[in-house]
């Protein structure tokens, strides 16, 4: 089965590279490396991104803040609060 990509949904592949790298658990300065690479994106790929990587990694994005956080796997499913780094 193939996936069509429109150019509306499009991200750069050197920045899907560099988002799926982003790993809450393990690395303290997500939140910082997230929000300085929004800063130099349009707001489409910031859309897409948040659209097609964060949300299936439980980062949530705040469009009006431009502050992200991440949901505990248990969190997402049923239970818990948000967990600020």
């Amino acid at each position: 089965m193939s996936v069509v990509q429109t150019q509306s949904d499009y991200i750069p592949y050197d920045l899907r590279v560099r988002v799926l790298q982003v790993e809450p658990r393990l690395d303290i300065f997500w939140q910082e490396y997230l929000a300085d690479l929004f800063r130099d994106i349009s707001p489409q790929y910031q859309e897409n991104i948040n659209q097609q990587v964060l949300r299936h990694k439980n980062i949530l994005w705040d469009k009006q803040t431009q502050a992200f956080e991440y949901k505990e796997e248990n969190q997402v499913a049923g239970g818990g609060g948000i967990c600020r780094h």
